[in-house]
């Protein structure tokens, strides 16, 4: 008898955790079908991998180790996906120019982020004819700097 009893007890914390769990895979009102609607007007594209570039021409040389990911709108992604051997190249060549006060200071970093967001949109502009509010931002998922 206490045996049907702990049996009921897992049932009953199990089975609701797993409801939960599920529920958030297309379980809703008809998404992920063949012709569903996105759910959003956008996605994150991740850069991978990460990008690990030296700066610092002067005195002692530093490295930066960053994380970024694009929201684009689903329009824009074909566009970011076959070009992003060019993105990378163009967020390579600007990490690696900047300063080690730019890459320290929080406000300059996201002035740097800004900065990565414009060079995005332009090249995706010239190369893809892409609008520049489809790139619609540029995050850094991680950055960390060692000098």
């Amino acid at each position: 008898m206490p045996f049907r009893r702990l049996i009921a007890a897992l049932v009953l914390i199990v089975f609701p955790v797993l409801a939960l769990a599920s529920g958030g895979e297309g379980g809703e009102g008809g998404e992920g079908g063949e012709g569903a609607a996105p759910a959003h007007p956008f996605q994150y594209i991740e850069l991978k991998p990460g990008f690990t570039v030296s700066f610092g021409t002067t005195g002692r040389v530093g490295y930066l180790k960053a994380g970024v990911s694009l929201r684009v709108a689903n329009a824009a992604a074909p566009a970011a996906e076959l070009h992003m051997p060019a993105i990378r190249h163009e967020l390579i060549m600007l990490f690696s120019r900047q300063s080690p006060e730019v890459l320290t200071a929080s406000d300059k970093r996201e002035a740097l982020r800004i900065e990565a967001l414009e060079a995005v949109r332009k090249l995706l502009e010239a190369a893809a004819q892409t609008k520049p509010e489809e790139i619609e931002d540029l995050l850094f998922t991680e950055f960390f700097t060692q000098r």
